[in-house]
């Protein structure tokens, strides 16, 4: 919480400038509830902290003056004695998502996004961590708008031999200028914040608890999608063979990618009309698709990229209003009502025509125009408005939230979609890299991973002489990028660690999966259904993570059951040792053993490994 004994100096809480100067003068309040005041402005904030260290602050500008009021910047400010201090960041870019780093703090770390997908080239998400104390501090910037984040050492006094660290985050400020009318008020984003002691995993667990209890998920269904079996050459011919074996598998949502809208020699040219095709694709015939996902047992779903309007999309025709062009883009313009009045119409209608409970929302242009000098927060707020609208009128529908992978990734977008596509990478490796790292910054329950996987027949694996016609086995092979261009050989345990912590999604052609791999994903299914209620709420740790062993633990807050999966990189070591975090107080099953929570965490367990890039499973459970 603040601590308002040793500063009560605004600048060390706002960076915030307009019309008026700068906000400055005497901070009142209490670590809860605390303002400043002038004649023109009135900043007022709130600060709550949960049992964990979880802090939520929330704040506001207000003009209180008599005449307009122009902001220029909104930032946060957090301040910290001069030292010796490391910044970690996450970069963000396509296929290679959430790739975190560490940087030596000698003058400024910044990151910014000028964009309307607010996880374009960076993260909302840093760490400022002390290298004297060995802690640090997590901040989240749950922003509406485009963002920004800056960490500078800063002089103090004329002399400038001493030095103070601010972490400046908020409303990103290029080219930014709002007028508030009198009376008028601004939201600053809210910032997420806790205190950091572990550099490896980031304390994250506190974010995954305090995220899931104040915005609980709805569900963690398991999903078929067509995109990597057919991207969008969808058929009568290569899906509906798909159905059957998706619900055998266990999938609760049968998912058609793009593919199924547009007319001509391009359907991407299409996009912003939202008509089914009816010369190509499932040539009109989507609602006996439909029919037969349910008539099968699962629910239907389809795709949409609701932002934007193809090159020949006969609504930009009708109504070029509708949009805005940048860079020969064209963009749906949110901060217009009879746009997005357009778009919330013509999503419920391919609802309501063909059943659909699943839509996958993605967006894969983007633009750094804004016309408002707002940082497109009158874009995201109508944004944000047309998403709920449909929930509104559809609250059975489940909503998927896509920006070219990852690039719309961010725990705010949690709020008001059920779960986020990881990456487009869905390599079984850097996937599980991928998820590695974001989970440092959101839950796992949110983020869905997919097996892109088929057998090859009469494969031989080895030079083992194992007998006439008993050398050849069937392969597992996996994409290893976003597309198909790579694959690479995957064992079933990897392909099961790699579908843990998060949904289970497949997107392949399942009829080329052998029987015995199709079956143990079946299992992993099962298993997973069968202990839903603890994969919706369970926290991630990481506990080792190094170029030969990657180490997670997922567990509940009572410590009552644990599941660790132990991967396996080019490991040359007969065994490896994993101390879970558990309740010393407690004793647990380990298979047929009874171990108790302080001998776990003073033994560990001793796990052989016999083999490279395979995953050890580990389930803890509170002995009765």
């Amino acid at each position: 919480m603040l601590d308002l004994r040793y500063t009560r100096e605004a600048d060390d809480f706002f960076s915030i400038f307009g019309s008026f100067g700068k906000v400055m003068g005497q901070v009142e309040g209490d670590a809860s509830s605390f303002s400043v005041k002038s004649d023109t402005y009135l900043v007022t904030a709130t600060e709550t902290c949960d049992a964990y260290g979880v802090k939520h602050r929330k704040g506001k500008i207000q003009n209180v003056g008599t005449a307009p009021m122009e902001l220029r910047s909104v930032l946060w400010n957090f301040v910290y004695d001069g030292g010796e201090y490391s910044v970690y960041t996450q970069g963000n870019t396509w296929s290679y998502e959430s790739l975190g780093s560490w940087q030596t703090l000698n003058a400024t770390v910044s990151a910014e996004t000028l964009q309307t997908r607010d996880c374009f080239n960076a993260t909302p998400f840093f760490v400022l961590w002390n290298d004297q104390t060995h802690r640090g501090t997590a901040f989240h910037i749950f922003a509406q708008s485009a963002w920004k984040y800056s960490v500078n050492r800063r002089r103090l006094g004329f002399g400038g031999d001493k030095t103070r660290v601010e972490a400046e985050m908020g409303i990103q400020n290029t080219n930014f200028s709002v007028t508030l009318q009198p009376g008028e008020a601004l939201e600053l984003p809210d910032i997420i914040y806790y205190e950091v002691r572990n550099k490896l995993d980031l304390d994250a667990w506190k974010f995954h608890r305090y995220f899931n209890e104040t915005w609980p998920r709805r569900e963690m269904p398991v999903i078929y999608n067509t995109w990597l079996h057919c991207y969008g050459e969808v058929k009568m011919e290569s899906v509906v063979p798909q159905i059957e074996r998706a619900a055998e598998l266990g999938a609760e949502y049968f998912v058609i990618d793009a593919g199924w809208f547009g007319e001509g020699e391009n359907l991407w040219k299409k996009r912003g009309d939202w008509d089914e095709s009816q010369g190509q694709g499932f040539r009109g015939r989507m609602h006996e698709v439909a029919d037969k996902v349910r008539r099968a047992g699962m629910k239907f779903g389809v795709w949409f990229e609701v932002e934007c309007a193809g090159h020949t999309a006969r609504i930009f025709e009708e109504h070029p209003e509708y949009f805005f062009t940048y860079k020969g883009d064209r963009f749906l313009d949110f901060t217009r009502k009879d746009a997005c009045d357009y778009i919330v119409d013509k999503v419920c209608e391919i609802i309501e025509k063909n059943g659909v409970e699943y839509i996958k929302f993605d967006y894969n242009q983007d633009t750094d125009l804004d016309e408002q000098h707002a940082a497109h927060m009158n874009w995201r707020k109508g944004h944000r408005a047309v998403i709920e609208r449909i929930h509104q009128r559809h609250p059975e529908v489940y909503l998927e939230n896509c920006a070219s992978g990852g690039f719309r990734m961010a725990p705010v977008h949690g709020t008001y979609f059920d779960s986020f596509w990881l990456s487009d990478n869905q390599s079984p490796y850097e996937g599980v890299r991928i998820f590695k790292d974001t989970v440092r910054r959101l839950p796992p329950q949110l983020i869905e991973k997919w097996a892109c996987m088929q057998s090859v027949p009469a494969f031989r694996e080895d030079y083992t002489d194992t007998g006439v016609g008993e050398e050849y086995v069937q392969k597992i092979i996996a994409t290893d990028d976003g597309y198909w261009d790579n694959v690479r050989g995957v064992r079933p345990s990897w392909a099961k660690g790699f579908l843990t912590g998060g949904l289970i999604g497949f997107s392949n052609d399942l009829t080329r999966m052998d029987d015995t791999f199709f079956r143990e994903m079946q299992e992993h299914v099962r298993n997973f259904k069968a202990h839903r209620d603890f994969w919706k709420k369970a926290v991630c740790r990481i506990l080792t993570d190094t170029k030969d062993l990657l180490v997670m633990q997922y567990s509940d807050m009572d410590s009552t059951r644990a599941e660790i999966l132990v991967f396996t990189y080019n490991i040359r070591q007969a065994a490896v040792t994993v101390h879970p975090v558990m309740d010393g107080g407690k004793t647990y099953r380990y298979g047929e053993e009874l171990v108790s929570g302080k001998a776990l965490d003073a033994e560990g367990i001793r796990i052989p490994t016999a083999k490279c890039l395979d995953v050890h499973r580990i389930v803890l459970e509170e002995a009765e």
